[in-house]
């Protein structure tokens, strides 16, 4: 996060009228840090926009007014402004990273990755977009790739707790997931023998073990119903809809008890 506090200007001949624009100016901006500091957010937007009114190129009003609708929790006005922030200057990395978890947050995964990577490509050593990349993989179900990110964050910060905590827990579903197979396996082998109890028994210990599996719970979903229990077959199904609303069996399945 950044709020700026101070304006440093080098210049030989000042004016009186323009200094006294710019102290003016950086009073405003001194009262909207405060007001965003004391947490009137609404009141320190309503000072930055007037700056932004009065020199519509400065960047950082945009994307200090961005950290504001954020902590109100009002995204879309935050997207807005970060994304004015980037028309003044296309490379801010932090307003990339802010826009980046604005779409995350609502779930525009591609959106957020395209940020985060263009911000990490602006600058090497940025941990915020290792971190908020590492979140997007995870989220996405690759672990492997999320482990990968976090660790070259904390090539360059590692005593960063959140990092490592992130890293630990990725790391541990990593390998529930190792093992959540490991029963996938089993319960497929038993499915093709005939043994379908104990197919839903080994398909029962993986979605316990990583209950994102989907492919646990398509399997657990068809030995149910060769069980002759209809109703868990279907609610397992609509699991894997849940997880993978493009999983084309689980949704033929799905049409097929329907129509019986």
């Amino acid at each position: 996060m950044r709020l700026i506090n101070s304006i440093v200007i080098i210049i030989l001949l000042v004016s009186p009228v323009w200094a006294e624009q710019q102290a003016s100016f950086q009073e405003k901006l001194g009262m909207g840090i405060e007001r965003y500091e004391l947490r009137d957010y609404e009141g320190a937007i309503s000072v930055w926009e007037e700056m932004a009114k009065s020199q519509p190129d400065y960047s950082s009003a945009y994307y200090n007014m961005g950290l504001a609708y954020e902590s109100l929790g009002n995204y879309a006005q935050a997207e807005k402004a970060y994304s004015m922030t980037l028309l003044c200057d296309p490379d801010d990395v932090e307003a990339l990273i802010r826009l980046g978890v604005i779409y995350y947050k609502s779930g525009d995964y591609s959106a957020s990755v395209e940020r985060f990577e263009h911000a990490g490509s602006l600058d090497k050593n940025c941990i915020d977009a290792y971190y908020w990349l590492g979140k997007a993989s995870f989220d996405r179900g690759n672990r492997q790739k999320a482990i990968t990110l976090w660790n070259e964050a904390l090539r360059l910060k590692p005593d960063d707790k959140l990092l490592l905590r992130e890293k630990m827990r990725a790391q541990q579903l990593l390998q529930n997931q190792e093992d959540a197979y490991f029963y996938l396996r089993q319960g497929r082998r038993y499915h093709y023998l005939h043994k379908f109890t104990n197919a839903a028994a080994a398909c029962r210990q993986a979605v316990l073990i990583d209950p994102q599996l989907t492919e646990a719970h398509y399997w657990l979903g068809r030995a149910y119903l060769r069980l002759g229990d209809r109703e868990q077959a279907i609610k397992e199904w609509k699991l894997v809809l849940e997880l993978d609303p493009d999983h084309t069996l689980a949704k033929k399945h799905i049409k097929e008890m329907g129509r019986k």
